[in-house]
């Protein structure tokens, strides 16, 4: 039978049930192993320290950027309402020109 580390990232569950010390072992060690049923995948076996960061709180959007390190920095936020595309003569299957004035 195959070693453990020889297995690789996918598990057979009979596999997986027979080596389940190993399995933990190496999940710990080399990360998420994925179980298989019929070839297909059905589980995932995590290290502790895998599971605690995918169970830690996101930040949303705002506290994000309250955080940001750019916070009182004062930026030029106006923004270019120069047209980037022209619409395009009725010949135009795509229906904008987008070329730019250099290449004009």
């Amino acid at each position: 039978m195959a070693s453990a580390e020889t297995e690789g990232r996918e598990w057979q569950i009979q596999h997986a049930k027979a080596e389940f010390g190993a399995l933990i072992r190496t999940a710990s060690a080399a990360g998420s192993q994925t179980i298989t049923v019929c070839g297909r995948p059905v589980a995932v076996v995590l290290s502790l320290e895998d599971y605690g960061r995918l169970r830690r709180p996101q930040l949303s959007l705002a506290e994000l950027m309250a955080r940001s390190p750019l916070v009182g920095v004062d930026l030029d936020l106006e923004r270019d309402r120069r047209p980037t595309c022209r619409p395009a003569t009725l010949g135009d299957a795509q229906g904008f020109d987008c070329a730019t004035d250099a290449e004009r």
